[in-house]
């Protein structure tokens, strides 16, 4: 029987209600309380009383989920009925469960804050913030009390996958605790989860995970910005996530707060149009702040017109850095300062001072992930927002960047404004009482709040109108979505314009904490040894040292499950994985990983930038992984943060190509199992320290040629192999996206293709 019919036989108080009920999810409540007592009469009990506070609740309430109304009160008796201090020798479920979430809930002895029911509103807020397949898996262990297999067989996914995702959803839990919101112990958190939001539980009981068995999704991701729109905001440290909520804060008392333009600075009534084409983030249009910032943009724009004819722009050079400084002394600013280089946002969070850039909201989830820092004390941090998928918006998840820049300080941070005649700007009074001014525009990606703080501007840009791609049934397009004015009121209400940063010095830079380097588990220490990049591929060493009494120096391992990302960008695929070597300390117990990484990102920028963070998380060591002889060395996670500097990073490169040449690839195999081979237009290749690439002369193909080059192989066919010939005579081979082994540049003599074109060396290298 339908829940609507079942519901109505509750309000006609017909006793067929239970009998129905029981029918139609008496078997599924039956497994929930088992879950949690481990004991079936106890289970059953629960669940007959259940009915009974359903028949009590029902009406004058009518439940919107039917079976998560049902689940929670099943839940909250059957928890009612576990005796937490003899428990642990009755073997429930419960107190292992509580045991794993104590770790992630820090301060565990301090004075209760908070009630149930509060603590439930949290962990809404908590789960809205992961990712959905995260927040499934998390549920049905935490809250339906399903064990690892349980979940990994109803998902379809392996037990090292569940652990990983169960791994990453704690970590963020602990980082929310840390962050002043969680302050319960794993017993409490547990009995909160009571009170969470009805449609998580009915999600986590009728949903599926994304490529699990089930119902296929539709899969929306961001196609433009994706540096920084991923489904959670990580702060880029040690992996970790950092929501950011904020009580009610009025701003100080000090602050000049008014009505304001972005073109005038006067009162603004009612809505209206603007032209404005240049928006400074130094101060609004008129100061002294937005004068040298407009100047400085228009000395810039001369120079890269200049510098793109000549293809002489070397992007911010010393003659440009004093321009800066020249431009402030003209205005009587204070000048930019310095960048500061933290390691992670967290540091850069202390050294600013700033636990939190938001509110409390339940209308929007704000979280901050990358940011940048001088030593006057400006910055910007990069946002993400989220919204609630049940509100009807057609815009859920977006991103953007606050900028904070310092009054009578110069700036050189703008963005420019195509003028298409529809921008729109208007004053909101947020909720905390900050007058901001709004700017849209129907027709472009970005929108704008701007805060006059009087001792800073604080500007806010987020993407209003979003370019998705979409994927239906194998068919790719982009869908263009539009955020309502009420959605960029409650970005503003949920943005804390009171803050008060501190000036960071370089003091806060060397006093910042240092990513963990290795970790151990279950009696297995990893280390990460050495990270170097050429920009396109990663190169990691893992060292991994066993107990005394295991010898692994002859043993083939390789890795359970390994995520190697940045939460701040949108991976389309990359490739990586361990291979074992020795690391020739002539110890038994110790040996070395080595894996090469390429990614590839929607934004077609290069995968590992200067200054990125990215996470890297193993799951589980196993011996001949895909032989019949296949065991697990041991069970365990462990999680780095690597970040790419000028120690790790090397971006030299050579072009050998100087003008188009005309190479053979293969594109395939005969039926006779010979290799298929084509000429190609070849406009460049370039060699890297751990890769190379070449590029065709798409201008130049012919139809036939371009429908063949996507399976262009250059590299190799049979018998014919790409080589780095070195200055001793040494060959090393070229892959098609890494090399076999790093490249000393300085030593190339020449590359041979495959085909036996020789590329020399320029005689300026």
């Amino acid at each position: 029987m339908e829940d609507a019919k079942i519901l109505d036989l509750y309000f006609a108080r017909d006793e067929d209600a239970i009998r129905e009920t029981d029918t139609a999810y008496g078997k599924r409540l039956h497994t929930l309380a088992k879950n949690i007592l481990q004991n079936r009469e106890d289970a059953e009990e629960s669940v007959n009383d259940t009915y009974a506070e359903v028949w009590k609740s029902i009406p004058p309430r009518r439940p919107k989920y039917f079976f998560a109304f049902l689940a929670s009160i099943c839940r909250h008796l059957s928890l009612n009925r576990v005796d937490w201090k003899q428990a642990a020798k009755r073997r429930a479920q419960v107190v292992p469960l509580t045991e794993e979430m104590e770790n992630c809930i820090p301060d565990t002895v301090h004075e209760r804050q908070m009630e149930a029911k509060e603590l439930g509103r949290l962990l809404d807020l908590f789960l809205e913030s992961l990712p959905k397949d995260s927040r499934l898996i998390f549920l049905r262990r935490y809250w339906y009390v399903d064990s690892v297999p349980e979940i990994a067989a109803r998902y379809g996914m392996t037990e090292s996958k569940v652990k990983m995702q169960l791994s990453r959803a704690k970590e963020k839990l602990r980082l929310f605790g840390t962050g002043g919101n969680l302050r319960m112990n794993g017993q409490e958190i547990f009995l909160g989860l009571s009170y969470i939001s009805r449609k998580y539980i009915e999600e986590a009981e009728t949903e599926t995970v994304s490529g699990g068995t089930g119902k296929a999704h539709r899969i929306r991701r961001p196609f433009l910005l994706a540096a920084v729109i991923a489904l959670l905001l990580l702060l880029v440290g040690c992996a970790a996530v950092y929501v950011l909520k904020m009580e009610h804060v009025k701003i100080s008392s000090g602050t000049d707060q008014r009505d304001y333009s972005l073109v005038d600075g006067v009162y603004v009534k009612d809505p209206h149009t603007v032209d404005t084409t240049t928006l400074s983030m130094a101060g609004l249009k008129g100061s002294n702040a937005y004068k040298a910032c407009a100047d400085f943009y228009a000395y810039e724009t001369e120079l890269r017109a200049s510098a793109s004819a000549s293809g002489d722009w070397t992007g911010y050079d010393d003659t440009i850095n004093a321009k800066a400084q020249e431009l402030a002394e003209q205005y009587g600013l204070k000048p930019e300062g310095q960048p500061l280089t933290f390691r992670t946002t967290r540091n850069l969070c202390d050294a600013l001072g700033v636990e939190r850039f938001v509110r409390n909201s339940q209308d929007v989830s704000i979280d901050v992930d990358q940011g940048f820092c001088r030593d006057s004390g400006n910055f910007f941090v990069l946002l993400r927002f989220a919204f609630p998928e049940d509100q009807g918006y057609e815009v859920t998840y977006t991103s953007g960047a606050l900028y904070w820049n310092r009054q009578d300080t110069f700036s050189r941070e703008y963005f420019t404004l195509e003028d298409r005649g529809d921008w729109v700007e208007r004053n909101y009074t947020t909720s905390a009482g900050n007058t901001v001014l709004i700017l849209t525009s129907p027709s472009q990606e970005r929108g704008y709040i701007i805060c006059d703080r009087g001792d800073a501007l604080m500007t806010v840009w987020l993407d209003v109108n979003p370019e998705l791609l979409s994927e239906d049934a194998g068919v790719v397009s982009a869908e263009y979505l539009h955020m309502t004015d009420a959605q960029l009121d409650m970005v503003a209400d949920a943005l804390d314009f009171a803050i008060q940063p501190k000036v960071p010095t370089q003091a806060d830079v060397d006093a910042q904490a240092a990513p963990p380097q290795e970790a151990t588990q279950n009696g297995y220490t990893l280390k990460l040894k050495s990270v170097e990049t050429d920009g396109y591929v990663a190169r990691v060493v893992v060292g991994i040292t066993a107990p005394e009494d295991v010898d692994i120096e002859s043993l083939n391992i390789s890795d359970g499950g390994m995520f190697f990302g940045t939460p701040d960008r949108e991976s389309m695929g990359g490739s990586g994985a361990f291979n074992d070597v020795t690391d020739g300390d002539g110890l038994a117990n110790t040996k070395d990983l080595v894996a090469e990484f390429t990614v590839s990102f929607l934004d077609g920028l290069r995968p590992f930038e200067l200054g990125a963070t990215w996470d890297l998380d193993i799951t589980d060591l196993y011996v001949d992984q895909w032989l019949p002889t296949s065991r697990v060395l041991t069970e365990g996670e462990w999680h780095f943060s690597i970040i790419f500097d000028e120690t790790n990073t090397d971006y030299d490169e050579m072009e050998l190509i100087s003008s188009p040449i005309t190479a053979t690839a293969c594109t395939g195999w005969s039926s006779d199992g010979k290799d298929i081979l084509m000429q190609f237009p070849i406009s460049s290749f370039k060699l890297r320290k751990f890769s190379s690439e070449i590029t065709q002369d798409t201008a130049a193909e012919t139809e036939e040629q371009r429908r063949a080059a996507p399976s262009a192989d250059f590299y190799s066919w049979r018998d014919h192999f790409a080589y780095a010939v070195m200055k001793d005579g040494t060959k090393i081979q070229l892959l098609e996206r890494t090399n076999c082994e790093p490249i000393d540049l300085a030593q190339v003599d020449y590359v041979l293709l495959a085909d036996g074109t020789k590329l020399p060396v320029p005689a300026a290298q």
